[in-house]
């Protein structure tokens, strides 16, 4: 249910309105009312959100990240999800909008956790940029950066 971290994340835009209308509505396709009540729910039971003194949603911490490492079906199907809106952000959102790139690279197996690392440090670098401005946040992205092989590893180099 990506939409769980998508309205997280919403809680944090200053123009944010906790109203299930509202909240529905800046969704594509719009979520049904009961989609957005389970979710504040579930993340204010959760504890990866919280209620201020004046009873207003408020992140209870500022970064939310799986494992890099993590291997369970909700990651996995979380990927998933993203990627093919990631796909699907192509040709339904305007350039201007988005960010797509892709690198077909000869590399060696052995430089793969270099460039784990580098990918890992290129999502530290941007969660920085964005905290250091997150009063002046208008609205929720979904940043992905992927690495496969698309040639067949041999045994010898899996071990």
């Amino acid at each position: 249910k990506d939409y769980y971290v998508i309205i997280r994340e919403m809680v944090a835009v200053p123009s944010f309105m906790e109203d299930v209308e509202w909240i529905r509505s800046q969704f594509y396709p719009p979520l049904k009312p009961k989609q957005v009540t389970d979710a504040i729910e579930t993340l204010v039971r959760l504890g990866l959100l919280k209620r201020d003194t004046d009873g207003k949603l408020e992140h209870s911490s500022a970064l939310l990240k799986s494992l890099p490492e993590a291997d369970s079906i909700e990651v996995f199907n979380y990927h998933r999800t993203v990627l093919s809106k990631a796909k699907d952000s192509i040709l339904n959102v305007l350039p201007e909008f988005r960010e797509t790139v892709s690198m077909t690279i000869p590399m060696s197996v052995k430089d793969l956790q270099k460039v784990k690392d580098a990918i890992r440090g290129c999502q530290e670098s941007i969660a920085n940029i964005v905290n250091s401005s997150a009063n002046d946040s208008d609205e929720v992205f979904q940043v992905n950066v992927q690495m496969f092989p698309v040639t067949k590893i041999s045994k010898e180099k899996k071990k």
